[in-house]
């Protein structure tokens, strides 16, 4: 739960995320408290005002790639700054857009 919600850093990449689709409700002051990463996926799924399968897809990719960060710092002691992680997220939501990913392309689109 706090690597994906709670963590600081990952808190500035939803911030610049939420900057980045200009949708208020992706910033983490905008979340209610949740008790389990379940909890968090399944309120932060039913998000109104954005189309829910492209968040779905966004939220997998932004946790994914928490999760390499995450895994770099452990095992190879490198650290990129958040707004690099970020960066990385928004070239692999194009990728993955040009791949076929239909309801992510609408999501970072609008």
């Amino acid at each position: 739960m706090h690597l994906f919600s709670e963590c600081r850093f990952t808190r500035r990449i939803w911030a610049d995320i939420c900057t980045w689709l200009a949708e208020p409700s992706l910033h983490p002051i905008n979340w209610k408290q949740t008790a389990s990463v379940h909890e968090w996926w399944s309120t932060l799924a039913k998000t109104q005002a954005v189309p829910r399968r492209g968040l779905k897809s966004l939220v997998i990719l932004v946790c994914w790639e928490v999760w390499m960060e995450h895994n770099a710092c452990i095992f190879n002691r490198t650290e990129a700054p958040s707004f690099m992680v970020t960066a990385k997220i928004k070239d692999e939501a194009s990728m993955w857009t040009m791949a076929g990913a239909k309801h992510l392309a609408h999501l970072i689109g609008r």
